[in-house]
Formats: C-alpha cells, sequence, structure tokens
C-alpha cells in the first residue's frame, strides 16, 4: 500500500498520543502523510500533538458539506431514525426518535464527508487507527467501507469482524455497561431543604458547561443547587475548580444516563431491523445513500435504539427521583433527551421548569418548540422565533448571561488599546472577519465578500479572526487572500474575539456567534451569505445581524446599522443575570403548579412534544408518518 497517498482516520475520543504514535509506526519518515478524525474536540487534541511534535502531517479538516448534500446526510438519518424510533413504546417516541437521529447524524458524518472531500482522489487509501475495544470502531468501519470498500485498511489492532453484530450485542449483554451510583439522590432524598434548584447540563459539552457557568455562579449565592448532567465526561474533576468559584455548601453531581445492563431478545432486533430497513426506503431519491450506507447504519442503529429504549427508562425512573426533591428545573439547552426527560418528570409534579436558550435559532427541523414551561430567550425576535416553531407562551426576552459574562471585562476597553493589543494602526476602518471551520472553499468564498467591499471602499484593514479549530489549510487558504487583494489583510488566529470587536469598526461572518458578540458591543456585525440558501443559524430574523449576500449591499447596510448604534436592548445592557434570578425566585415562590393529567401514560406530558414533532416533519419524513400512523 502506497503510504504517501493514504489518508489515516483517526476515531473519536481516542488518546491522541497513541493514535498518533500508530500513524508514525505505520508511515516512513519523509512522507507527507494526512490525517481526518470526524470529531472537533479530538481534531484540536491531534492538531496540538502534530505541532508539539513537529510531524509533517497535515490534519484535514472535518467541515460541513452543506447545501443540499447536508440536507440529504440529515434526511437519510432522519428516515432511518423514525422507523426505528416506531418500534418502542409511543410515550418514548419523541425523545427516542431525537436522540436516534443525533447519534445517526454523529456516526454517518464523518465518513460522509471524508467521501466528500476525496472525490476528486478515485486511487487513495483510507487507514483505519483503530481501537483495541472493537465494539467502539465497528460502525465507523463498516460505514469508511461501503465509501472506500477495498482502500481500507486497519491501522493498530485488528479490523471488527463482518459478522460482529451479534458479538457487540453479545459483549452489551455480558455487561458493557456500568450501574450508576444513587449516593447523591438518596442523600437529596434524606434533605428536605426549600429554594433547591435542578440544573442539567446537556451532555458534556463543554460549550453548554461555558453557558451555563455564569448562571451557576450567580444563582449560588441565593440558592441551594443540584446539578444534573447527562454526563460532564472528561469535564467533571475539574468542574468546580474551573465553573464554580463561589463556595457551594450543598451541591451534588447527579448522572442520569450511567445505565446497567440492556438486554433484549433477537426477535426484538430482527423486527427493529426489519422495520426501520422498509421505512428508510420510504424516502424519494435517498436509495443512493440507502444502499450504500445503508447495511452499516442499520447495525449502528439496531444497537442504538435498544441502548436508548432501556436508557429513557433508566432516565426516567432517577429523574422522577430527582424531581421529588428540588423545587424547580433548569435545562441548557433543553432540546436533548436527559432535559427532555427531566422537564417532563417536573411537569408531572408541578415544578416550574425553565429552558435557556444558547444562540440563534431557526425555522428548521434542528430546532423544536421547547418542553419547558418558561424559556429564557436572547432578544424579542427570538421570541416571535419560538412562537412560530409553536412556543406562544412563558418566552421571555433577557438576553445572554453568557454574552454579558464573557464581555464584562472588556466593556471598559477603548478601541485605541484594544487595536494596540493587536498591533494595529490606530488610523483608518478595520474590519472583523469572523471565520469558521466550514471548509476552505466555502468559507474563502464568504471572505472574498467582505475583501471585495473593503477594495471598493478603500482605506480599510481587513482583520481575519481565525476559528480556533481551523487547521493549516484554512491559514494557507487566508494567505493567498491576502496576497491576493491590494489591500491590507490580516490573518490572527491566537488574539480574543471580544478584544478583536473592540478594535473594528464593523464585525462580518457566515454565521458565527461572534456576531451576537457584537451586537453585545454595539458594534455593526453583519451575515454574509453569497450562497442564497438558508443559513442553519438565522442571524438576520434572530435580530443579531442582516444578511447581506454582494459587496455591494455591505456599505448601504453599514450606514442603516450605523442609525441603530447606540439603541439599547436585553443583549446590551449586561442584567440577563439579573432579570433570570428575579423571575426564578419568584416562579419557586409561588410553589408547585397544577400537575399535568397523565390519562393512562406513562408520560402523557410527551404528547405535547410529539405534536409539535409531527408539525415540523419535513416533506421528507411525511411518507414515514403516513406509513407509521396505520
Amino acid at each position: 500500500m502506497n503510504r504517501a497517498n493514504t489518508v489515516y482516520v483517526i476515531q473519536p475520543k481516542v488518546d491522541a498520543v497513541r493514535a498518533i504514535a500508530e500513524v508514525v509506526a505505520d508511515t516512513p519518515g519523509s512522507s507527507k502523510t494526512r490525517l481526518f478524525c470526524p470529531d472537533r474536540h479530538s481534531q484540536t487534541e491531534l492538531a496540538s500533538v502534530i505541532r508539539d511534535r513537529d510531524l509533517p502531517y497535515e490534519l484535514l479538516a472535518f467541515e460541513s458539506v452543506g447545501g443540499e448534500h447536508d440536507d440529504l446526510l440529515y434526511g437519510f438519518c432522519q428516515a432511518v431514525a423514525e422507523g426505528y424510533s416506531a418500534c418502542v413504546r409511543e410515550e418514548w417516541r419523541w425523545s427516542h426518535f431525537v436522540a436516534l437521529q443525533d447519534r445517526l447524524v454523529a456516526a454517518l458524518r464523518g465518513p460522509y464527508v471524508l467521501e466528500r472531500l476525496l472525490s476528486d482522489e478515485p486511487d487513495v487509501e483510507v487507514a483505519l487507527v483503530s481501537s483495541p475495544d472493537e465494539t467502539s470502531n465497528r460502525a465507523l468501519w463498516d460505514l469508511l467501507a461501503a465509501s472506500f470498500g477495498k482502500r481500507l485498511r486497519s491501522v493498530g489492532s485488528p479490523p471488527p469482524s463482518r459478522n460482529a453484530a451479534q458479538e457487540v450485542w453479545d459483549a452489551i449483554q455480558r455487561g458493557g455497561l456500568r450501574g450508576y451510583d444513587e449516593t447523591a439522590i438518596r442523600k437529596l432524598e434524606r434533605s428536605k431543604s426549600r429554594g433547591r434548584l435542578c440544573l442539567s447540563i446537556a451532555t458534556g459539552n463543554l460549550q453548554y458547561v461555558g453557558v451555563a457557568a455564569p448562571l451557576l455562579n450567580d444563582l449560588t449565592r441565593t440558592f441551594d443547587l443540584v446539578i444534573s448532567n447527562a454526563s460532564l465526561g472528561p469535564f467533571e474533576p475539574d468542574f468546580l475548580k474551573n465553573y464554580l468559584p463561589n463556595p457551594v455548601k450543598k451541591l451534588a453531581l447527579v448522572d442520569l444516563v450511567k445505565v446497567p445492563t440492556v438486554k433484549a431478545s433477537m426477535a426484538d432486533l430482527k423486527r427493529m431491523r426489519d422495520v426501520g430497513r422498509s421505512a428508510s426506503r420510504i424516502a424519494t431519491g435517498y436509495e443512493q445513500m440507502e444502499d450504500r450506507f445503508g447495511p452499516a447504519l442499520h447495525d449502528f442503529a439496531l444497537r442504538e435504539c435498544m441502548r436508548l429504549e432501556r436508557l429513557h427508562r433508566v432516565i426516567w425512573r432517577q429523574a422522577k427521583r430527582l424531581v421529588s426533591c428540588v423545587d424547580g428545573v433548569i435545562v441548557v439547552p433543553g432540546r436533548h433527551l436527559p432535559s427532555n426527560i427531566l422537564v417532563a418528570a417536573a411537569h408531572e409534579v408541578g415544578l416550574p421548569t425553565f429552558d435557556v436558550q444558547t444562540g440563534t435559532i431557526t425555522r428548521t427541523r434542528r430546532f423544536l418548540a421547547p418542553a419547558a414551561k418558561t424559556v429564557f430567550a436572547l432578544n424579542d425576535e427570538s421570541a416571535r422565533m419560538f412562537a412560530r416553531l409553536g412556543k406562544k407562551d412563558g418566552v421571555l426576552p433577557i438576553g445572554s448571561f453568557k454574552v454579558d459574562h464573557d464581555m464584562a471585562p472588556y466593556r471598559t476597553l477603548n478601541k485605541v488599546e484594544a487595536r494596540s493589543c493587536l498591533g494595529l494602526s490606530t488610523d483608518g476602518d478595520v474590519w472583523l472577519f469572523a471565520s469558521q471551520p466550514l471548509g476552505v472553499k466555502t468559507i474563502i468564498t464568504v471572505a472574498r465578500v467582505v475583501c471585495d467591499a473593503a477594495l471598493a471602499r478603500g482605506g480599510v484593514t481587513v482583520l481575519i479572526k481565525m476559528h480556533p479549530n481551523e487547521t493549516s489549510p484554512y491559514r494557507q487558504a487566508y494567505d493567498e487572500l491576502a496576497r491576493t487583494y491590494n489591500i491590507e489583510i490580516l490573518v490572527n488566529q491566537e488574539a480574543k474575539s471580544p478584544i478583536a470587536i473592540v478594535a473594528s469598526d464593523a464585525v462580518f461572518t457566515h454565521f458565527s456567534s461572534v456576531a451576537i458578540e457584537a451586537h453585545a458591543m454595539q458594534k455593526p456585525a453583519i451575515a454574509v451569505n453569497p450562497f442564497g440558501k438558508p443559513l442553519p443559524f438565522d442571524l438576520d430574523s434572530s435580530g443579531i445581524a442582516p444578511e447581506i449576500s454582494s459587496p455591494e449591499e455591505i456599505v448601504p447596510t453599514l450606514k442603516r446599522l450605523a442609525a441603530n448604534e447606540s439603541a439599547v436592548d436585553v443583549l446590551r445592557d449586561g442584567r440577563a443575570l439579573e432579570r433570570v434570578r428575579e423571575i426564578i425566585a419568584n416562579q419557586l415562590r409561588n410553589g408547585k403548579q397544577k400537575p399535568k393529567e397523565r390519562q393512562g401514560s406513562i408520560m402523557k406530558c410527551y404528547s405535547e412534544l410529539q405534536l409539535s414533532y409531527r408539525r415540523s416533519l419535513s416533506p421528507i419524513a411525511r411518507p414515514l408518518r403516513k406509513l407509521l400512523d396505520l
């Protein structure tokens, strides 16, 4: 095999040093080796190891394929998930569908993106740097094999068996999943103090832990807190130290997700497989993806579906016990599986529930109406967006305590001081372009719109603030862009976004959250979309940044924004935490509300969620709904 023409695929969440060592052992020292990892956090660790060891390796960008290809990916996984979710009990179907679809998209995205990246290289070979744990690389191996066939090989551990489905399931039945520790909940059940909140942070994502941190720090001054986590994962050991500097007298970390051994009969598995396959084939136009990825994805969905069904019931039992110990529930964000089940359990006993909006939203299949009774929205425009999603009551515009917290140290910084920090001239205009790891071609197309407008305007310096996850191909493309234009274009990956915002006169992005920070700092922000397709996060409809498509629109839009530059709204006044604290305290003082009636169902409160979900089904899934209702 030609090692110089090989792309090494590193599994998500593996030890980066070990994985690189396997690649080094497999490649000649002089070769130019390419690596790919279908996980942004693992990719960052790999980039750090490569840089520290000065290895001649190139890390391919894990990008969103975008446009119709991304729609195809999501639609196909939605079709498969719909079929499997129909096989579980009706009261679990909504949350089951959402969780299973997310898992399928996560499993398929890496191989699908890599296939698109290498579409012009028919002779390239792919090597999966395997984990010793066969169960963890089974789906990734099969999905890569569907795309690359005989060009795929394994580095490190042997490749998983081609008939490993039963072996994997047997391993789960033998006790591959650990039981949960009840100590924290038992302590809570023995204590009956008032003013206690339960806050759920979804899935161990550092982004959401960071969003919740300012809220946690503020509320610990007033309330006893109980934090229920899907799992903080690698952040758990340092969670208190890093995110809760205030003393906390009563705090419990309760993990709702660790589950005991899952058991299922082979008849159940076969029935799920047959229904899932037939349902996914109904969606017109998906035959090619079904033929290529179907078998591997269905094996993965089969295991996940049974694991999730058991998981839901364990979470439900734990959630019921947890809500009996608290006076209210906050979820960050509320669209994830443990959060939805926790909210449903709270509603059944009449507890107040709160959902924190973590970023801009848009009316797409990725967003559903939140289940919580009270939603803390970013602004009035976001509240109207929630109404269009079906959440018309209980949506309160409060701003963003995450943005307030992040921007607070820089509100006293002036433009001259900020430019001095970045080595920029104090003369002339500076336009900040906040980039994103969306693919080199995509982001360069967006950046050219800004550079064309700057060239036409004259006297403008363009500062390109690279995203932390952007790798060397992005840097090379930005440097080439700077050489192409007869204007000053500076590229910076180390600068802090708030300092770059203060130093600039205007902020441009595709759909980055930097636009929210710019809006909070009263800087004009513009969303650049030259592709004519809806953005996944709608900054325009959210009242954050107007959307433009051509260089000629930029200057008139900046003039229009300048008229409202000093306008104050909830995203700019820095009082989000104050508003949240007052709302929560008032609702807790009011005590329990009338519980929702169960009417013979374990989770009747999910009927509203199911209805909201069904109304938001894309045209692709409507034929599936018709089949599943028969």
